[in-house]
This record gives structure tokens, C-alpha cells and sequence, in this order.
């Protein structure tokens, strides 16, 4: 979607006066998390006994929770986020919809996004809407998002619909070669939100929504929907540890494969399968896209994995997050490339692939920090595609 304008932006900052991964930057600069609760989450796979423990685990406090949660956002921790919600959620513990600002592409689909916005306090709308008008939402997810805020008023849960809502649905739906699976979101939000203008673009741009048959699925669709958003939180995670190892971009083993009967890479002697196969398996379960690195040691080392090649498809946060570890660690090898990345992109690329500006100007000055030269070139990228 589309950059927001200067005066949606200051609206937006009245209304969410402090983001949660502002919030996160400058709590996490005076505390550290609580190191049992950082290790439990840096070790758990998502499945209902993993929640049960974390909602044992949790903070005392509201303030120290909400945190706890906006430190997993800061880090783009999506299983931490998860796992912290969800527990809390399970809990009947206070969530902020605030937390939707930065958070909603970590919730991972738009039924969970859904279960969580439905039990969380504050101005769900506004905070959904956030991330639906500066985009790096996913289609699907985006469509998602539109149907809840729809549903949300619609349930009579708010006097009015947010007013940008309009507008961003019907250019949302002036979007073509949307997949099935983002139409019946996106028809499901026109019903609930009864706009005739967004109805309209729909039905001109994707006729195939509006057919018998089209409505009565999506009517079920909205049954179904709005009964998973309604159940507990925890129904929606698998009841045992997933098979699958870790997803999301193209994989990187965070241990060397080899045969179970070849001797252990330790040093023991011993053959494999009797040694340390077990954990291996297990540190399998937090591969990243780096190979040799969990997700934990990522996390803790984002400038480890800055080779050239994941450079060019690293996102703003995290390119972000590592150009402060690398001017903390006044690691020069690394400042080159880290420049380069950062001129290589412009201003309205990184608003699409991301959230909001404050990325954007973070990288800005921090390669302005690391690299004399890169200041000028950024500063001339950044000023011109702002314009």
C-alpha cells in the first residue's frame, strides 16, 4: 500500500503516542528480559503445552507483561509473540490492541490475528488500521485485517468504523489477481461493513464474489470466522510439537547433517545416534535462514548473518537491529556492505516491503554513522523518493 501522508502520520502518533517497537527499543536499552522467560521461549515450539508453561512464567504486572510482548515485536520474534499472546491471552491477562500497531504481521493468519484483536483492550480498529495503510502485510493478511475491523463494528464492539476504513478497502479491492483465499476475506468485510462505494469496486473488479453459490460460502466463512475469533486462544495451537522444522524463508540447517552410525562430532567417541543426536534434532526446530544459527543466536547476533547475498533480501527492521550491533560493535568488515544495502534500497521500496518511516531513517543514520562517504549518497536517496 501506500506511504501514509505527514498529516495521517501525526493523527495516527496523537492516537499511538509511543510505538510498541519504539517502546520495546527504550525499555529494552534499561532492562533485560527475565532470563527464564527468554529462555523458555527461545526453546519452545508452538503447541498447547509449551502455552500452559509460559502463562505459569509470565510477569506479575500488566507493565512489565505488555513489554515483555513488545520486546518479541522489536526483534520480529514471530514465535515469541506467539507463544507470549497466546499464554497471556490463555492467562486472562491484559493485552494491549496497541501491540496491533507493529505486531499484526507476526500474527501468522488472519483467524489468529482475529482470536487475538477479539480479546485484546483498546482501540482495535485504530490499531489494525495502522498496519493495513502503511503496509508489509501480506495479502491475505491484509484482507484478514479489513474483515476484523468490519466484523468489529459490525458486532456493535465500536460506534463507528475507523474513517480511513473506506478508502483502503476499495483500493485494497481495485488490486488485481487477488487469490481466493484473500476474496472471501475481502467479501466477508464488504457484508459486515455494509459500505456501498467498497461493495461497488468489489463487485466490478471480482464478479465472481457476488455469485449464489460465492455467497453462501462466504456466509458460512463468516459463521466460522467469527466463532474462531470468539474461542480460546489456545484451541488454535496444535496440542503437540509440529513435525515440521522452521519455516518462513528459505531454510539453513543449524546443524551439519550427518549419518547416525558416524561418530559423534563432539568428540566423545561415541556414534552419533547414542550422543548428540537428540539435541541436534532438536536445534533443527529453530533453523534460520543462516546457516549453523538458531533462531535465538540470530537474534542475539543479527550482524553474523549479514553476508551478501542475505543483504539484498534482509528486511528494514532487521537491517535496522544490525547496523546498531554493528556500530556497538565497531565491526569495520561489516560496514561496506551494510551501506551499500541500505543505498541500494529506496525510500518507497522499504515503505512497501515494511511498516512506518522510523525504519527507514534509522538506517539512514546508521549508515550516516558508519560510512562518511554513504552519508551523502543515502542522504540524497532518501530526500529525493521522499519527495
Amino acid at each position: 500500500m501506500r506511504p501514509a501522508p505527514a498529516a495521517a502520520r501525526e493523527s495516527e502518533a496523537r492516537r499511538f503516542p509511543v510505538c510498541p517497537r519504539l517502546r520495546a527499543r527504550q525499555w529494552w536499552a534499561r532492562h533485560a528480559m527475565d532470563a527464564a522467560l527468554r529462555e523458555q521461549l527461545d526453546h519452545s515450539r508452538f503447541h498447547q503445552g509449551a502455552v500452559r508453561e509460559l502463562a505459569a512464567m509470565l510477569p506479575a504486572t500488566d507493565e512489565a507483561l505488555s513489554a515483555e510482548i513488545a520486546g518479541t515485536i522489536a526483534a520480529r520474534d514471530q514465535m515469541g509473540f506467539l507463544l507470549l499472546v497466546t499464554a497471556a491471552l490463555h492467562a486472562d491477562r491484559r493485552v494491549s490492541a496497541e501491540h496491533l500497531v507493529a505486531g499484526t504481521a507476526l500474527a501468522g493468519d488472519p483467524s489468529r490475528l482475529g482470536n487475538f484483536a477479539w480479546k485484546m483492550e483498546g482501540d482495535v480498529p485504530g490499531a489494525l488500521m495502522a498496519p493495513i495503510r502503511h503496509g508489509g502485510l501480506s495479502r491475505e493478511m491484509q484482507a484478514g485485517a479489513l474483515f476484523i475491523v468490519a466484523a468489529w463494528w459490525a458486532e456493535g464492539r465500536c460506534a463507528n468504523l475507523p474513517p480511513e476504513f473506506a478508502a483502503e478497502a476499495r483500493t485494497f479491492a481495485r488490486m488485481k489477481d487477488h487469490k481466493a483465499g484473500v476474496l472471501i476475506y475481502l467479501a466477508a468485510a464488504a457484508r459486515k461493513a455494509k459500505d456501498e462505494g467498497f461493495t461497488a469496486v468489489l463487485r466490478q473488479n471480482y464478479p465472481q464474489t457476488f455469485k449464489e453459490e460465492a455467497i453462501t460460502a462466504m456466509e458460512t466463512f463468516i459463521t466460522a470466522a467469527l466463532a474462531a475469533f470468539a474461542g480460546p486462544a489456545i484451541d488454535l495451537v496444535p496440542a503437540v510439537p509440529p513435525r515440521t522444522l522452521a519455516q518462513g524463508r528459505t531454510m539453513r540447517r543449524a546443524v551439519e547433517k550427518m549419518s547416525r552410525n558416524d561418530l559423534c562430532h563432539c568428540g566423545s567417541g561415541k556414534k552419533y545416534k547414542r550422543c548428540c543426536f537428540g539435541k541436534d534434532d532438536e536445534r533443527l526446530h529453530f533453523s534460520t535462514d543462516v546457516a549453523g544459527m538458531t533462531q535465538a543466536e540470530l537474534r542475539a547476533e543479527p550482524e553474523a548473518g549479514l553476508t551478501d547475498a542475505r543483504l539484498q533480501k534482509i528486511t528494514p527492521v532487521e537491517l535496522d537491529h544490525a547496523a546498531g550491533r554493528v556500530l556497538e560493535a565497531g565491526d569495520h568488515h561489516q560496514r561496506g556492505g551494510l551501506a551499500g544495502a541500505a543505498r541500494s534500497q529506496e525510500r518507497d521500496e522499504l515503505a512497501a516491503r515494511d511498516v512506518d518511516g522510523d525504519v527507514v531513517d534509522g538506517i539512514a543514520l546508521a549508515v550516516i554513522r558508519l560510512d562518511d562517504v554513504a552519508q551523502l549518497e543515502v542522504g540524497r536517496s532518501h530526500g529525493s523518493s521522499s519527495r
